[in-house]
């Protein structure tokens, strides 16, 4: 990666939309000098908030002059196609684009007075109008994350693509135009909380009783003996049944808990001496 990790995830993910005249929108951790020239190269323009500190950025746009910037102030520089633009609202924000102008845009903002026009460099508006989304689902996913610190890496891809689902159920159903009373209307929490009893419903099985749990008191042939099995059970550990009903308690005087049980008497046994013995127990001769 000689132009560093940015500019790698950008270039191999849009590889096969190089060529064919695209914009590609990004944020300042991606964007670089080097990569908006690179993609221009290959016909592919992009726009992006950039890092005023980067390699190649305009000396005149750098941290120490934007501290300068009262709000409102904007300076626009451009090379050839590559334009630079420095604006100050609340905070200064920088951008790089290869799809823009150097001009500026009215956007309508919203006050206390009212509605109000307010004119933006053509850049912010460019990116606003494409990142946009990717803004507002970041700010959706923040209000009600999902899952918690995990070392698997897998956990956060599917804790993402759950997100995302949810988040985009609920846009779609907060947007869409069927009649209903505006007390039915759920809001972003109350839609998640509906998903979940809906999912829940039909799942919720009731626990089992202890008694329930107690194998038969019949005995078996020897040559029913072959059909159970010693299979992982369903379900977290839990108490092995023979150490139980023996009393082989271990340490802190508690029975020793397993994953594993019997395929046909579904009830926790120990790997080995347990599952043998158990079932030994229950061998009657077979004239019997």
């Amino acid at each position: 990666m000689p132009h560093g990790t940015g500019h790698y995830i950008v270039t191999q993910l849009g590889e096969r939309f190089l060529g064919k005249r695209h914009h590609f929108f990004f944020d300042n951790y991606f964007s670089s000098v080097q990569l908006a020239e690179d993609l221009l190269r290959q016909q592919t323009y992009c726009c992006s908030t950039i890092r005023p500190n980067r390699k190649g950025w305009p000396l005149d746009l750098k941290p120490k002059a934007l501290k300068k910037f009262k709000k409102g102030d904007v300076m626009v520089r451009q090379k050839g196609n590559l334009v630079a633009t420095a604006w100050k609202d609340k905070r200064c924000v920088t951008l790089l684009s290869t799809n823009t102008t150097s001009g500026t845009a009215e956007i309508t903002r919203r006050g206390p007075g009212g509605n109000f026009q307010v004119k933006v460099p053509s850049a912010v508006n460019t990116y606003n109008k494409s990142m946009g989304g990717v803004d507002r689902f970041d700010q959706l996913s923040s209000y009600y994350p999902v899952g918690r610190k995990s070392v698997k890496w897998w956990r956060y891809i599917f804790r993402f693509l759950l997100q995302t689902a949810v988040i985009n159920s609920w846009i779609i159903y907060a947007t869409s135009h069927r009649p209903r009373p505006k007390s039915l209307s759920l809001g972003h929490l109350e839609f998640r909380l509906e998903i979940s009893t809906a999912l829940l419903k039909g799942n919720i099985v009731r626990k089992r009783k202890q008694s329930d749990l107690q194998p038969s008191t019949q005995g078996v042939g020897m040559s029913d003996l072959l059909e159970h099995r010693l299979i992982r059970m369903v379900g977290n550990k839990r108490a092995c049944h023979w150490c139980m009903k023996n009393k082989q308690f271990g340490k802190r005087n508690r029975a020793h808990e397993t994953v594993y049980g019997c395929n046909l008497c579904q009830i926790r046994l120990c790997k080995g001496e347990c599952f043998s013995k158990f079932h030994n127990s229950l061998t009657l001769p077979s004239h019997v």
